[in-house]
């Protein structure tokens, strides 16, 4: 989408097309970002044009970061992963912090659930089936002590 008009024109568009992207789901400001840059538009005129959707309050990291949140936490992924994912959409860390304290959600209990609806009959005392499960629930994203609490149901 290469544009020969004004660079008032082209922002114009530009905001429209981050508009239009911001409608179905939120991005990351990089994430819009890239988009825009595929579509064939001016790498100053996007940043120019995602200064000011953030300015209005139209596209925001933080907001992004507690969808994401949510989002993977309701396929049983942990804090850890989840973290690594919104860094590598390239949130800002103190984003992602805050959107990680502001979750209301239990990490003990989701490792629990992601433990019981894998292994449907639950903890093992083989030794091989506990290390499976904790290598599965340790892959997931959660920690050595939410592992433990999971596996430990007393």
């Amino acid at each position: 989408m290469l544009i020969d008009d004004s660079p008032d024109k082209q922002l114009s568009q530009i905001r429209e097309a981050a508009i239009r992207l911001l409608a179905r789901r939120e991005h990351s400001q990089q994430e819009l970002l890239r988009k825009l840059l595929q579509k064939g538009f001016a790498a100053q005129l996007c940043e120019t044009a995602l200064a000011d959707l953030q300015a209005q309050g139209y596209q925001s990291d933080l907001r992004f970061a507690q969808m994401f949140i949510r989002s993977r936490a309701a396929k049983f992924y942990g804090p850890g992963r989840i973290t690594d994912e919104l860094r590598q959409h390239q949130v800002v860390s103190s984003d992602s912090q805050k959107a990680m304290q502001e979750a209301d959600i239990d990490w003990f209990e989701l490792c629990k659930d992601a433990l019981l609806r894998k292994f449907r009959s639950g903890t093992s005392d083989d030794w091989q089936v506990r290390q499976k499960q904790k290598r599965y629930l340790w892959q997931r994203g959660f920690s050595e002590d939410q592992i433990q609490y999971a596996l430990n149901p007393d």
